[in-house]
């Protein structure tokens, strides 16, 4: 009203970024996904890079949409004389500072610009069954792992199928595992939770309540097969985790922990959110 008075013109400013999980922050633990920014309060950056040439390091950032920079990263790879990066480092969202990190070049999934399955977003590549990134928190009842994937169809064993598995103290493996499946083990938590194949380009979610049994779904489709005991899941790694021998080849958009085991309600309003094709 005074800048009107005075004769001055109005300032507007630009909408507020919303991300698309706001609305289940508080619930929460860790996000994980370099892509795309999802929630609004993180304002940092969304993972570090190595070109593979000269491997030369540097941290980049989401745009105004909220997706990864990519046309940075290419002017950087541009600049570099190198075709390709990996990913040394990506962010937590939830600023716990619990980044995943892999230090060792061969073991570093590498960044992919674009991919059909992600609607042509940002995504990371293990694309050998020796890349793996740990995570540190000791993930207890109750919880949910939401995943993001698009495995790259060519499996043929079940060691190339582990896309997050288990680990507890700084590398004994545990033997808890949401699966790049096309090998009928698409989830395991000390007993098979799941055996039905899932889909190409999917969002799985595996939830361990405070008791009963755990639940495991592909596109908001319930298709838990065994009645397995909840139980904790302890430190999560996506890929080959400390102490572990076999791991995964797939393409990963995003993962998310939750500190609640999500009901059916919340897997439907979440798969409305996160589908592939919207990304």
């Amino acid at each position: 009203a005074l800048g009107n008075a005075l004769g001055l013109p109005f300032q507007r400013r630009g909408a507020s970024f919303v991300g698309a999980l706001d609305a289940y922050a508080s619930s929460i633990s860790r996000l994980w996904c370099p892509g795309r920014r999802l929630l609004s309060s993180w304002a940092g950056n969304a993972a570090t890079l190595r070109e593979t040439t000269g491997s030369t390091e540097r941290t980049f950032g989401y745009g105004a949409d909220g997706y990864l920079n990519t046309t940075a990263i290419a002017s950087f790879l541009s600049g570099a004389g190198a075709s390709a990066a990996a990913h040394k480092v990506i962010f937590d969202q939830k600023a716990s500072g619990d980044d995943l990190t892999q230090t060792t070049a061969a073991s570093q999934p590498l960044y992919v610009s674009s991919h059909s399955g992600f609607n042509n977003r940002a995504c990371l590549h293990l694309d050998s069954n020796v890349k793996g990134m740990p995570s540190t928190l000791d993930i207890a009842r109750p919880y949910s792992i939401v995943v993001i994937e698009d495995d790259d169809g060519t499996l043929s064993s079940v060691s190339s199928a582990r896309t997050i598995a288990a680990y507890s103290g700084t590398s004994t493996f545990e033997n808890n595992l949401i699966c790049a499946n096309r090998m009928s083990l698409s989830a395991y938590r000390n007993g098979v939770v799941s055996s039905t194949s899932t889909a190409a380009a999917c969002v799985e979610i595996f939830t361990g309540p405070s008791s009963g049994n755990h639940a495991f779904y592909c596109n908001g489709t319930d298709i838990t097969t065994t009645g397995t005991a909840s139980g904790d899941w302890r430190k999560l790694s996506i890929g080959r985790g400390p102490g572990a021998t076999e791991g995964a080849i797939t393409k990963l958009f995003a993962v998310i922990v939750f500190n609640t085991a999500l009901s059916a309600g919340d897997v439907t309003a979440l798969q409305a959110i996160l589908a592939p094709v919207s990304l």
